[in-house]
């Protein structure tokens, strides 16, 4: 986890292990013999779960130019917003236009107007 995050997480895995939501299941056959986790059955409990399969789809997500994490969901979820967005100002400025050609003209001032009664 170490390598994949850049940052030093054993506070994080002792914290998920004092909390009897993760256990070691072993050890990987690799330099440094690293340990792997799962997740416990409290760890279901506590999160609603019958099993692992009930878990949510990881985001897609890809790395940009200067190899940072792009999460491709959110990206789309910004790009259907900003459509939204534009499509309720087109809307308002579609509604005004119509508003103010449904509006009565204003009639000329002219000879009528000046006639006294």
């Amino acid at each position: 986890m170490k390598q994949f995050a850049g940052v030093n997480s054993d506070g994080t895995i002792y914290k998920l292990l004092d909390y009897h939501l993760i256990e070691e299941t072993g050890k990987l056959d690799a330099p440094g013999k690293p340990g792997t986790y799962g997740v416990t059955s409290e760890f279901l409990r506590i999160f609603g779960l019958g099993n692992l399969n009930e878990l949510p789809d990881l985001p897609r997500y890809k790395l940009d130019e200067n190899q940072q994490i792009v999460i491709d969901e959110i990206i789309e979820e910004q790009k259907v917003e900003e459509v939204q967005q534009e499509t309720e100002k087109q809307q308002k400025s579609e509604k005004q236009l119509n508003e103010e050609q449904q509006e009565a003209p204003m009639p000329e001032r002219g000879e009528e107007g000046d006639k006294k009664i």
